[in-house]
C-alpha cells in the first residue's frame, strides 16, 4: 500500500530534503505559543504577549510572498542565508529586550522584524520536489503527503514542548530554541546539495523558463478560489485551537493532539492512493466535514467525545493541504512555483491569526462559541472545493 512513499523517499537527494526541511521548519509548531508564554511571564500581560505574537505572525504573512518571489528570482540559498542570519539577530534582540523589561514599543518592533525574517521553508521544500520528481510528476501528490505528515508531527509536538519548558521555569528557553533551530536548520538546508541540484534535462527546462516573462501570480486564473480554501482552513485551525483551550481546560492538549493525529493519518492514506485518481471532490467534502464536526462540537461537554469528533475533523485537514498544493503546482507560472506556495502559506498563517482572534472574542462570552467561527472556516474551505468541481466539470 505504501510503495509510493518508498519510491518517493528513494529518489536521490530526497532524504536530505526531508531531514533538513523538517529541521528548518520544526519551530513553526511552537513559535507562536513560545512567544506568547515568554512575553506573558516576563511582562505579566497577556495583552502585550498577544500583541507581540500577532505582530510576528502578521509580519511573516506579509513578507512571505516577497521572500517567495526572491527565492524564484535569485535562488533559495541566498534567501535562506540572509533570512536565517536576520532571524537569529532580531530574535536574540527580542529575547534580550523582553528579558530586560524594555519598552513595549521595542518588543513589538522586534517581533515584527523577527517574523519578517522567517524563511518560507515549506514553500521552498515543496518547490524542490518539483525538480526532484520531474521525471515522475505522478508522485508529487505523495511527496506533498510526506510534507503534510511532517507538518502534523511538528504541530502535535511543538506546543507540548513549548508549554513544558514554560511551566518548567524556562520560558525564555522555548523561544530561544525556536530562534536557534530556525537559523541552524535553514543553514543546513542551504548547505544540502538538493537546493542547487539540477539534472541536465531540468537545466534545459530552467533555461527555457528563464526566458519566460514573469507575471503577477495574483492574476493566475483560479488562484483566488484555491487561496479561499487555505483561508478557510486557517480560520478553522485557529478558531479550533482557541475553542478547545477555552472549553476543555487541562484536556486541551490531548484533544488538539487527536486533531493532528487524524490529519496525519489522512496524509498517509492520501499519499498511498494511486496518483491517477482525481481527488478534486475530496476538498469540498473535507470543508464540509470540518464545518459539521465543529457544529457538533459546540454541543459536547465530554473531553473524550470531543477528542473523537475532532480526530474525525482532522481527517479533512491534510487533504485540503495536499490537494491544494498539487493544484497550485499545476497552475503556477514558470519560475514562480515558490512564490505560489508562499502565497498559500501566508494566507494560511494570516487566517489562523484571524480565526484565533475571532474565536477569542466569542469565547469570552461562552467558551464553546469559538467553534462557530471554525464552522465558518470549514464552509469557506468547502466552497473553494466546490468551485474546483465546477471548473473541472466545465
Amino acid at each position: 500500500m505504501f510503495q509510493s512513499f518508498s519510491d518517493v523517499l528513494s529518489t536521490p537527494q530526497s532524504k536530505g530534503l526531508v531531514t533538513f526541511g523538517f529541521l528548518a521548519r520544526s519551530p513553526m509548531g511552537m513559535r507562536a505559543i513560545a512567544v506568547l508564554l515568554f512575553v506573558e511571564q516576563q511582562t505579566g500581560s497577556y495583552a502585550v504577549a498577544g500583541l507581540a505574537m500577532g505582530v510576528m505572525t502578521a509580519a511573516q504573512a506579509i513578507v512571505g510572498p516577497l521572500l517567495g518571489r526572491a527565492v524564484d528570482t535569485v535562488g533559495p540559498q541566498r534567501v535562506l542565508i540572509l533570512a536565517a542570519v536576520g532571524h537569529v539577530v532580531f530574535g536574540s534582540l527580542l529575547a534580550f529586550a523582553v528579558w530586560n523589561d524594555w519598552s513595549t514599543v521595542y518588543a513589538v518592533l522586534l517581533s515584527g522584524l523577527t517574523g519578517g525574517t522567517i524563511a518560507p521553508v515549506g514553500a521552498i521544500v515543496r518547490g524542490r520536489w518539483v525538480d526532484l520528481l520531474q521525471d515522475r510528476p505522478d508522485r508529487l501528490r505523495t511527496a506533498y503527503s510526506v510534507e503534510s505528515s511532517i507538518d502534523e508531527v511538528i504541530y502535535i509536538g511543538g506546543p507540548i514542548l513549548a508549554v513544558a519548558l514554560a511551566h518548567g521555569g524556562y520560558p525564555v528557553l522555548g523561544f530561544a530554541l525556536t530562534v536557534a533551530v530556525t537559523g541552524v536548520g535553514s543553514l543546513l538546508l542551504c548547505a544540502a546539495r538538493v537546493l542547487s541540484l539540477r539534472s541536465p534535462r531540468r537545466a534545459t527546462v530552467h533555461r527555457a523558463e528563464s526566458s519566460t516573462p514573469r507575471v503577477s501570480v495574483r492574476k493566475v486564473p483560479g488562484l483566488a478560489a484555491i487561496l479561499l480554501g487555505y483561508a478557510g482552513l486557517g480560520i478553522f485551525l485557529g478558531a479550533t485551537d482557541v475553542a478547545v483551550v477555552a472549553s476543555a481546560g487541562e484536556y486541551a492538549g490531548w484533544i488538539l493532539g487527536a486533531l493532528g493525529a487524524g490529519s496525519l493519518f489522512a496524509a498517509l492514506v492520501l499519499g498511498a492512493l494511486p496518483s491517477r485518481l482525481n481527488l478534486i471532490w475530496v476538498r469540498s467534502c473535507s470543508g464540509l466535514l470540518m464545518a459539521i464536526s465543529c457544529a457538533a462540537a459546540f454541543w459536547l461537554e465530554s473531553p473524550l467525545a470531543l477528542a473523537l469528533l475532532l480526530g474525525a475533523a482532522g481527517l479533512a485537514v491534510s487533504p485540503t493541504l495536499v490537494i491544494g498544493a498539487d493544484t497550485l503546482r499545476s497552475m503556477a507560472p514558470p519560475r514562480q512555483i515558490s512564490e505560489m506556495f508562499t502565497w498559500s502559506s501566508s494566507i494560511l498563517v494570516a487566517s489562523m491569526g484571524l480565526g484565533s482572534f475571532s474565536a477569542g472574542l466569542f469565547s469570552d462570552t461562552v467558551p464553546g462559541w469559538g467553534f462557530l467561527v471554525a464552522v465558518l472556516g470549514g464552509l469557506l474551505a468547502g466552497a473553494s472545493g466546490l468551485n474546483d468541481l465546477r471548473l473541472t466539470r466545465g
